[in-house]
């Protein structure tokens, strides 16, 4: 039996229907607010982290989990500058790019699948494929 992933209660599972994750609306919203805080706060400790004189602009990097920016904030009580991200992309390793550019190749070179070879079937998975390399050049960026 699945529990509340916010408060760990007991789920009951309705046959037929999508899993249950969380036991009502407010565990939901209590355990999502969680996840950004600490984000933000892992955020925060890594610009704290990095010397006095690091060029940072006035902002707050969320750092996703494979070290590409998630999210930009501005700092509280500060108006935002218009500054452009480019900033942050030294945070994004070199390691991670080429990874990246390596799933986006890897994408370009894939096949139509024989059960999605048809006219319409061609064009969904062409577009598929555009939005899956969007993605990962947006991790790039």
């Amino acid at each position: 039996m699945e529990k509340c992933l916010q408060c760990n209660k007991a789920l009951q599972h309705v046959p037929g229907r999508k899993q249950k994750s969380f036991c009502d609306v407010n565990c939901r919203n209590k355990y999502f607010y969680a996840q950004k805080k600490k984000q933000i706060e892992d955020a925060k400790a890594i610009l704290a982290s990095l010397p006095p004189d690091y060029p940072v602009p006035n902002k707050v990097a969320v750092l996703a989990k494979d070290g590409g920016i998630k999210q930009i904030l501005p700092k509280p009580g500060k108006e935002p500058k218009t500054e452009p991200i480019s900033n942050f992309e030294k945070a994004i390793s070199d390691t991670a790019k080429e990874a990246i550019l390596k799933q986006i190749a890897a994408i370009r070179a894939e096949k139509v699948p024989k059960d999605r070879d048809t006219v319409f079937g061609r064009k969904s998975w062409a577009l598929d494929q555009k939005k899956r390399i969007e993605e990962l050049e947006k991790q790039i960026r």
